[in-house]
């Protein structure tokens, strides 16, 4: 009995041998090298530094900005008197710009800048229908003096 054993063994070893030698026979893959070229996106990031100028006020802005506060200080800086409140009898608080006329004339000579517009101003009184009247306006700006204000 001892020899159906060993063969038994050796039977069970030789067909467990040969399973994996048959399973490995019929599952081998062929490996083939494809070359295959795939477009591929590149995304690149780059900083542009841009210098952008930025306008500051024109000088149409600050001349009706002056003249306003002219109005309200009822000078402008070099002295000149501004009478525009006594002559309409009005506060400040009720006077309001109604329209800037687009036709300016600015003039550059040196150190010396003048613009000529016209603005239309409301008077909105208290007890009264308000009133807008057009005003001639000429600026002057010089370079270390004090602004000048004329109402033409």
């Amino acid at each position: 009995m001892e020899f159906n054993t060993s063969l038994a063994v050796l039977l069970g070893v030789l067909l467990l041998m040969g399973g994996f030698a048959i399973g490995i026979a019929i599952n081998k893959e062929k490996i083939v090298e494809v070359e295959k070229t795939v477009p591929v996106e590149k995304i690149v990031e780059v900083e542009k530094i841009v210098n952008v100028e930025v306008p500051g006020p024109s000088l149409l802005d600050k001349a009706v900005s002056d003249f306003m506060k002219a109005i309200e200080l009822e000078e402008d800086e070099a002295g000149n008197e501004i009478t525009l409140m006594d002559d309409y009898n009005v506060d400040f608080d009720e006077i309001s710009v109604k329209k800037i006329y687009d036709e300016y004339v600015i003039v550059h000579d040196g150190d010396k800048s003048s613009i000529e517009f016209s603005i239309k101003l409301k008077f909105d009184e208290e007890d009264q229908p308000s009133e807008r009247v057009k005003f001639d306006v000429l600026v002057e700006y010089e370079e270390d003096e004090d602004t000048e204000i004329t109402i033409l």
